[in-house]
This record gives structure tokens, sequence and C-alpha cells, in this order.
């Protein structure tokens, strides 16, 4: 893995910040801003690390989301495989959310609407919001 702090180095490339997977292939790791389906791996979701692998399936519309709202492939990988919350959303779907900073000195609340009742679980879609106070859950 990697610490938290080279995420957003590591995203937008602004310094040499490497993980362990892309140590571990002589700098060849994947691209962290591809989806799944140019990665070789039919859909689903990128385990940064072989010990915490869970499988995830983006929907088409996750998928166009990530793009539209610039939210980097490896910030939805971080929330996929270590939320800092994970809460109830409506009907029987989840909420995997993590605050992040995306390098403009602002932190940004991650929220991903997630699927699980099915396997491999599907994600919905992707969001960020400033409005960490309206959705962060005090435990």
């Amino acid at each position: 893995m990697y610490p938290r702090s080279c995420l957003w180095a590591r995203a937008f490339k602004t310094i040499d910040c490497k993980p362990s997977f892309i140590e571990a292939n002589n700098g060849e790791g994947p691209n962290p801003f591809a989806f799944e389906s140019e990665r070789g791996n039919s859909g689903k979701g990128n385990a940064l690390d072989e010990e915490s692998q869970l499988d995830f399936n983006l929907s088409q519309h996750a998928e166009e989301e990530l793009v539209r709202r610039r939210i980097p492939r490896i910030f939805l990988d971080e929330v996929l495989q270590h939320p800092a919350q994970i809460v109830g959303q409506h009907g029987l779907e989840k909420v995997y959310q993590s605050r992040l900073d995306f390098g403009d000195g602002k932190i940004y609340l991650v929220r991903v609407i997630v699927d699980d009742t099915v396997s491999p679980a599907i994600v919905v879609t992707v969001y960020r919001t400033s409005k960490i106070k309206k959705y962060w859950r005090e435990t």
C-alpha cells in the first residue's frame, strides 16, 4: 500500500511517491486513471494490494461520473478498499465514504454508492462534495 499523504501526489503525478505494487513491477504499475476495461480485468474493482482485494463492478454511469466529475480512479479505489465510513442509503444500497484532499487545499467527501446485495458488488455512482457535515456520521 502507500501512505495517504501520497494519494493526491500520485493521482496528479506531482512528486515521486510510488506504492509497493508499482515498485515490485519496476515502475510499470497500472494506470491509476484507467477504467477496469482498460486494465484487462473485465470491470472488476482494482485492489491496491493482494491481501485486501475486494471485487466491485463499475456501472457505465459510475465510469462516466468519474470522468465528468474529475475524480481520479485511484481515489475511487482508495474509498472502496479503505472507506472511512460505510453508511446505509435508500433501500439496500450502502455509501462508502472518505474525506480526501484533492490538492487545492480543500478537503472533499468522496461518496461511492454501492449495491452489495449482488456478488461482485456494483458501484452505482460516485461523487465528491464539500458538504461534509451534511453526510458525515459521527459515531
